[in-house]
């Protein structure tokens, strides 16, 4: 991953961090999931991955749908440019 001026130090993906620790309003941060999965249910994307960060800090880590139309290989959070991590 690129070097980010923003970013202090590795980001940790195992937890995510409540959207009021990093000046995020819950309400907002549920939007943008609820355009994220609105977006899939509709057919949109067979799949994809939605990661919020604020500060370093991650906010939301989520994956649905498939990843591989052929194989139906399911998106999971660990992917980073189409690539299992």
């Amino acid at each position: 991953m690129p070097d980010n001026p923003t970013i202090a130090g590795k980001l940790d993906f195992t937890k995510a961090a409540a959207p009021e620790e990093a000046g995020m309003s819950p309400q907002g941060v549920q939007q943008i999931v609820r355009v994220f999965e609105q977006q899939l249910e509709r057919g949109l994307h067979p799949g994809a991955q939605l990661v919020v960060l604020r500060h370093g800090r991650v906010i939301v880590d989520c994956a649905r749908g498939i990843a591989n139309l052929r194989g139906e290989k399911p998106v999971f959070a660990s992917f980073m440019g189409g690539k299992e991590v």
